[in-house]
């Protein structure tokens, strides 16, 4: 599929179904939807007790993926470097990470430790606790 072809099918996606395919009742024309090709904006259907439940394709999605195409919408990625900023103020940033990733170590230790020893009793409630004193 070329990419023209893309954008056709995506815009016809963002436009939906015209009210030509659909009866005066407000019932969908399945028949006429396959007679004029446009089954592809037929996201799903399903048969309910009420009749056929008819999904069609996301418009605004759509809508969204032809501007990216056209390059309206443009996702930007800005990457900071914090070891940049910290040399500019005359830190070592090297320091600082190792100091950083040895903190984060002893507290992650710590935790396990408190974990271990049985610390806080965490099945304990305000209730319980009010029972005791009672």
């Amino acid at each position: 599929m070329r990419a023209d072809e893309v954008l056709l099918r995506l815009t016809e996606q963002a436009r939906g179904l015209s009210k030509d395919y659909f009866r005066p009742n407000g019932e969908l024309d399945a028949a006429a939807i396959v007679t004029n090709n446009k089954t592809h904006l037929i996201k799903k259907t399903k048969q309910t007790q009420h009749g056929l439940e008819v999904e069609l394709y996301d418009g605004q999605r759509a809508l969204v993926d032809i501007g990216r195409a056209l390059g309206i919408f443009k996702d930007r990625l800005i990457v900071e470097d914090w070891r940049r900023e910290a040399e500019a103020q005359g830190l070592d940033s090297a320091e600082m990470f190792k100091r950083l990733v040895r903190e984060a170590i002893s507290v992650i230790t710590a935790g396990n430790e408190a974990d271990d020893s049985g610390g806080v009793d965490r099945g304990e409630s305000a209730g319980s606790r009010a029972k005791e004193t009672d």
